[in-house]
């Protein structure tokens, strides 16, 4: 079983009608333990639909769990947006067979 020393923060986001024609966003806690390992992604790049992709600029490798593109992952002060999965086979929802997911993540400027 892989080692994981970071915690992470996994948090959601959500759109409400604001009742006055607007939009409301909230991030909600997915996971506030979730232990990983985030490492640098040398050339990354991550396949959005067919034919456009988005540089990644760190890759997160943890437990099973879902994970979805728009996301955002904490851990101590760094901040990251889930790209997508590293491999198609990675895209993994508590899957019994799983014993890991990676993910392209973008960091955000300190």
């Amino acid at each position: 079983m892989p080692s994981y020393p970071l915690t992470a923060i996994i948090k959601r986001r959500s759109v409400a009608n604001d009742g006055y024609g607007g939009e409301t966003v909230t991030w909600a806690t997915v996971d506030a333990g979730y232990p990983c390992r985030i490492y640098s992604a040398s050339a990354g790049y991550h396949r959005d639909v067919p034919g456009e992709y988005s540089a990644s600029t760190h890759k997160m490798m943890g437990g099973v769990i879902e994970i979805r593109a728009g996301d955002e992952i904490e851990v101590g002060t760094s901040r990251y947006t889930v790209l997508g999965p590293g491999y198609p086979e990675n895209l993994i929802y508590g899957s019994s067979s799983a014993h890991h997911v990676e993910v392209h993540l973008r960091a955000h400027p300190a």
